[in-house]
C-alpha cells in the first residue's frame, strides 16, 4: 500500500516538473534527486523501508569441491579405499607379470617322474582325459571296470606315451584292491616297455601329482521323470557315480598324503572331481536321476575332504618320522550341458542325434585344458568350484549370472520358471514326420501283447518247451 502511494507521488512530481519546464522558464533542479531525497527522508522519519530484494544463492558447488569436502570428512574410509585400490593394482600386475606355469609334467633324463591318477578311463571324458594327461609327459593310471575295457584304452594310447598309461581294474566293493594296485604300479619303473627289473630302483620314486575323478561325471542323456526310473537303475548309477568313486578317494588319500616305502613329495597334491553343471545347481523336471547323483557327489565330496583335512591335513598328528603329513587340495569343475553332450555314451548320443539334437563329435578342449591347469597349480590357492560353461565370455557371463540366480531367488519363483522352461520346451520339440508316425503305427499293432513277449512269465507257461 505504502509502495503503491509512494508511485503515485513521483508520477505527479514528474508530471509537474515536466508542465513547468514545458511552458515555463526552464528550472534548474532534478526532481528525481529531489524526490529521492525527499522520500528517503520521509521514510526515515516514518519509519519505513522498502523490502529489499533477496540476494542471488551462491553457485553450486563443482564436483571437486563435493570430492574434497567428502575426503575432508571421512579420512579413514578414503585411506581405506586407496590403500586397497593399491593392494589390487599390485595383485593385477602381479598376475600378469608371473611366469606361466609350465602344464607339463617332470622328467629326469628323459624319464617321466609325476603321475596322475584318472578314475572312469573307461568313460568317455575319463579316457579324454587319460590321453591329455599322458600327452603332457605324465604318468596315468586309469582306472577301468573290466579287462576288456583295459585292453581297449591301452590301445588308444599314442606311441609316444607307449608304456606310460596302465589301467587298473575298479569295481564296486573292491576299492582296496584297486588301492593296493596303484601303490604297486608307482612301485614300478616307466616306461613300462622298458627291459630287465620291473620295479624301481631306489631314488626313482614316483611322485603323484594329483587324483582327476571323471566316474563321478553323469550327464543326462535323455529326460525322463524320476517315477518313470526302476529302483534298480538308480541305484545302479549311485553305485556306480557316488558310492564307487567316493570310496577309492577315501583309500587313496593315504596312499597320497603319506605314502609307505616311497619319498614324499613336498608340494601339494589335487584331487580335482567333475560334475554335471545343471544337475547341481538345481533340480530339473525330468532330470531327477541326474540331480540326485551330482548333489550326492558334491555333498559326499564335501564330507569326504572335512574328514581328510582333519586326518591329514596340516593340523593333524605327525607320521613315525616326525614330519607332516602332504597337503592334499580339493577342487570341482563343473561341466555345464553344452560341453557334456561331447562326453556320453555312445547309445546316448545316438539317442540324441535321433531325437533331432546336435551333438559334435569334437572333443572340448576347455574341459582338458582347465583339469591340467589345476593339477598343476597345486601350489597356489585353489576356488573351490570351477565352472566350464560357454564357448564365448557372453556365454560365460550369462552360465554365471544365470548359476547367482539360482542360488538367490526364493524356491517358489526358481519352481515357477523351471516348470515354465520345461514347457516350453515341449512345446517347441520337434514333432515326429508322417512317416515316423506311420512306423510306430505298424510297429505297436504287429508287435504281441506284453504278456506274450518272449521273456514274460506267461509267454513261458503257455508255450510248451522243445524237449516236451
Amino acid at each position: 500500500m505504502w509502495g503503491a502511494f509512494l508511485d503515485g507521488v513521483r508520477g505527479g512530481v514528474d508530471r509537474v516538473s515536466h508542465s513547468l519546464n514545458e511552458y515555463g522558464p526552464p528550472i534548474e533542479w532534478s526532481p528525481a534527486s529531489w524526490l529521492s531525497s525527499f522520500m528517503q527522508q520521509s521514510t526515515a522519519a516514518l519509519g519505513l523501508q522498502r523490502a529489499q530484494p533477496p540476494p542471488p544463492p551462491p553457485p553450486p558447488p563443482s564436483a571437486a569441491e563435493r570430492l574434497g569436502t567428502w575426503l575432508l570428512r571421512h579420512r579413514a574410509v578414503a585411506a581405506y579405499t586407496l590403500g586397497g585400490a593399491i593392494a589390487v593394482g599390485l595383485g593385477i600386475a602381479y598376475y600378469r607379470t608371473r611366469p606361466p606355469l609350465p602344464h607339463q609334467g617332470a622328467t629326469v633324463d628323459g624319464r617321466r617322474t609325476q603321475a596322475v591318477v584318472v578314475l572312469g578311463g573307461d568313460t568317455p571324458l575319463g579316457r579324454a582325459l587319460a590321453l591329455s594327461l599322458a600327452s603332457r609327459d605324465l604318468i596315468v593310471l586309469a582306472s577301468v571296470q573290466s579287462e576288456s575295457a583295459k585292453r581297449a584304452l591301452e590301445f588308444e594310447v599314442p606311441p609316444p606315451s607307449r608304456g606310460y598309461v596302465k589301467a587298473l581294474v575298479l569295481t564296486p566293493g573292491a576299492e582296496d584292491a584297486f588301492a593296493r594296485a596303484v601303490h604297486a604300479a608307482l612301485c614300478m619303473r616307466f616306461p613300462l616297455t622298458t627291459g630287465g627289473d620291473p620295479y624301481a630302483r631306489p631314488g626313482e620314486n614316483v611322485e603323484v601329482l594329483g587324483v582327476v575323478n571323471a566316474l563321478s561325471f553323469a550327464p543326462d542323456a535323455h529326460s525322463a521323470a524320476l517315477a518313470q526310473r526302476s529302483p534298480s537303475e538308480l541305484e545302479r548309477a549311485l553305485t556306480t557315480h557316488v558310492v564307487t568313486p567316493l570310496t577309492a578317494l577315501e583309500r587313496l588319500v593315504p596312499l597320497i598324503t603319506a605314502p609307505p616305502n616311497r619319498t614324499r613329495a613336498l608340494d601339494a597334491a589335487v584331487v580335482v572331481s567333475l560334475v554335471s553343471l545343471p544337475a547341481t545347481r538345481a533340480a530339473q523336471p525330468g532330470h531327477g536321476a541326474a540331480s540326485i547323483v551330482a548333489q550326492a557327489v558334491r555333498a559326499g565330496l564335501a564330507t569326504l575332504r572335512r574328514e581328510a583335512e582333519l586326518d591329514h591335513g596340516p593340523g593333524s598328528a605327525r607320521s613315525a618320522e616326525g614330519r607332516a603329513p602332504r597337503t592334499l587340495r580339493w577342487t570341482t569343475v563343473e561341466v555345464d550341458a553344452a560341453h557334456s553332450a561331447a562326453f556320453l555314451p555312445q547309445p546316448a548320443t545316438q539317442q540324441l542325434v535321433r531325437a533331432g539334437q546336435r551333438v559334435s563329435a569334437h572333443v572340448p578342449r576347455d574341459v582338458l585344458d582347465r583339469v591340467a591347469s589345476l593339477l598343476f597349480a597345486a601350489a597356489r590357492p585353489l576356488w573351490p568350484t570351477y565352472t566350464v560353461a560357454g564357448r564365448t565370455a557372453a556365454g560365460r557371463w550369462l552360465s554365471a549370472l544365470a548359476s547367482a540366480l539360482v542360488q538367490l531367488v526364493p524356491s517358489s519363483v526358481l519352481d515357477v520358471v523351471l516348470v515354465a522352461h520345461a514347457r516350453f520346451r515341449a512345446h517347441t520339440a520337434p514333432r515326429r514326420t508322417l512317416h515316423e508316425h506311420l512306423q510306430r503305427l505298424v510297429r505297436d499293432a504287429t508287435a504281441p501283447p506284453p504278456a506274450l513277449r518272449p521273456g514274460s512269465q506267461a509267454h513261458t507257461r503257455g508255450v510248451p518247451s522243445r524237449s516236451t
